[in-house]
């Protein structure tokens, strides 16, 4: 609004001038932008003033107020209506507490009570370990030059349904289908079959697809065993070694039947 007055001489504009320019201040004056709500807040049984104690302002979920070192805290809320206070601090009882409405600062006193927590009862809830299972997270911790460790956590995150989709991806394997089933071979070669086929009769030697045997939980299972007969949910890691040279000391004894390379699984529940 703008006002003006045609003369300075005519007293009567400029009396209504000043007055209608008093107008708006009066009216700030008379309602402030904030009402500032003082705390202090302390322990009910000790009276010890309680630091980081959370206070919050019901219908206001992005502002949030801390209590000091010595328990207080200014807030600044809205003017001239009823505030609701929340308060919050671990190891005590919640308290709601009501601002009155007005505009005049305000200074409260304001005491939590401890409370006692009641825990639940705590289970542990894990895979069995077992010696063998330790032996798997030893090697897989050291590494074992070209050998491939998939873990449960790998397991379950690329949530294969066959154990066959397990170890395909092990480094220097492939997959064959064999009658029907499924089997790792190494990717490397193939194994030389003495004296077999069109090749005997030249005195020479037939090759095959170099299928790797299958140990589960330490023991070796039939040649063609089928690693579709396991649940990957039953498994806790697997090491894939492409030959006898790359395993470990701890499968020495595994290694002449292991010529084409090794497939060990370990499962959760153990032998």
């Amino acid at each position: 609004m703008t006002l003006s007055c045609a003369s300075v001489r005519d007293l009567a504009c400029r009396a209504a001038l000043v007055a209608a320019l008093a107008v708006p201040a009066v009216r700030a004056a008379a309602q402030p932008s904030y009402r500032f709500v003082t705390l202090r807040v302390t322990d009910e049984a000790t009276q010890a003033a309680l630091p980081g104690v959370r206070v919050t302002v019901q219908g206001i979920g992005d502002r949030e107020w801390g209590t000091d070192d010595r328990g207080d805290a200014v807030l600044a809320v809205a003017p001239g209506r009823r505030t609701v206070l929340e308060l919050r601090r671990m190891g005590y009882a919640q308290r709601v507490v009501e601002v009155a409405a007005g505009v005049e600062p305000v200074t409260m006193r304001l005491a939590l009570q401890a409370s006692v927590l009641q825990l639940d009862t705590t289970r542990v809830v894990g895979d069995a370990r077992s010696p063998m299972l330790d032996g798997f997270e030893g090697r897989r911790l050291r590494g074992a030059g070209s050998a491939t460790f998939i873990t449960r956590a790998q397991i379950e995150k690329q949530m294969a349904v066959r154990t066959i989709d397990v170890v395909r991806r092990a480094a220097g394997t492939k997959v064959i289908d064999s009658s029907g089933v499924l089997l790792v071979v190494s990717s490397r070669g193939s194994k030389a079959i003495i004296g077999g086929g069109a090749a005997a009769a030249k005195g020479g030697s037939d090759l095959a697809p170099c299928v790797m045997r299958v140990a589960v939980d330490g023991m070796m299972r039939e040649w063609g065993f089928s690693l579709d007969a396991i649940d990957p949910r039953e498994i806790h890691g697997v090491e894939v070694y492409p030959g006898p040279a790359t395993m470990p000391v701890e499968f020495s004894g595994l290694r002449k039947d292991a010529y084409c390379g090794l497939v060990m699984i370990w499962t959760r529940r153990g032998p």
